[in-house]
C-alpha cells in the first residue's frame, strides 16, 4: 500500500518537484541550430539553398514557417532551446510528413502493378480475338463494334496508367532525392554525434 503524502513528501524533501516544476517553467530542451537543420528541413521543403545561409538562420526561417508561438522557443548562440514537449510536437509533424512519402512510395508501386496487369488484359484478349476469327467469323462479326468499344476502352485506361506511371516515376525520382538528402544528413549527424562524444 503506498502512502501518497508521505510518497509526496519525500519527492518534495529529494527535489524531484522542484526540478519538475523548474523543468516546465523553462527550456529543458535544446538542440544545436545544424542538428536541428537537418532533422527538420523535411517540414520545411521550400527554406533558401542551405549553402548559402549558416545554420542559425536557416533554423530561424524554418521556426517562422513552422509558425511557433515565441513562448515555446530561444535561441541561443549555438543552440534552439524548447519548452517541453515542442520538440515530441515537431517529431510527430516529421513522422507525418514521412509517412506521406511513404504512401507515395506505395502508390508508384501500385501503379507500375497496375500497368502490367492492363498489358497482360490486353494480351490475353488479343489471343482471344485471334482465336475467335478462324473458327467462329460470323459471331466476331456481329460482336465487332462491341469488342472494338471494348478495345477503346482499355486503350484509354491504359492510357491514363501510363500518364498516370509518368507522373509518379516524377514523384519517385522527387522522394528520392529527398531520401538521398535525408540520409546524407543523418550520416552527418552521427558522424557529429561521433566527433562530440570523442
Amino acid at each position: 500500500v503506498i502512502n501518497s503524502p508521505f510518497v509526496l513528501n519525500q519527492l518534495h524533501c529529494n527535489g524531484v518537484l522542484e526540478g519538475i516544476r523548474i523543468c516546465r517553467n523553462g527550456f529543458p530542451n535544446r538542440i544545436s541550430f545544424q542538428e536541428f537543420c537537418q532533422r527538420y528541413d523535411i517540414l520545411c521543403p521550400n527554406i533558401i539553398l542551405k549553402g548559402f545561409m549558416d545554420s542559425k538562420t536557416v533554423s530561424q526561417e524554418m521556426i517562422k514557417q513552422l509558425k511557433l508561438d515565441e513562448g515555446k522557443y530561444r535561441i541561443g548562440l549555438t543552440k534552439i532551446f524548447f519548452r517541453a514537449d515542442v520538440l515530441s510536437f515537431l517529431e510527430e509533424k516529421r513522422d507525418l510528413k514521412l509517412a506521406n512519402i511513404i504512401t507515395q512510395l506505395q502508390a508508384l508501386s501500385r501503379a507500375v502493378l497496375t500497368r502490367k496487369y492492363y498489358q497482360r488484359r490486353i494480351q490475353k484478349w488479343n489471343l482471344v480475338c485471334v482465336m475467335q476469327q478462324n473458327p467462329n467469323i460470323i459471331k466476331v462479326e456481329d460482336s465487332l463494334p462491341q469488342k472494338q468499344e471494348e478495345m477503346r476502352r482499355m486503350k484509354a485506361e491504359i492510357e491514363s496508367c501510363v500518364s498516370r506511371e509518368q507522373e509518379s516515376k516524377q514523384q519517385l525520382q522527387i522522394v528520392q532525392q529527398e531520401k538521398d538528402i535525408v540520409n546524407d544528413r543523418l550520416a552527418n549527424v552521427i558522424e557529429a554525434l561521433k566527433e562530440s562524444d570523442e
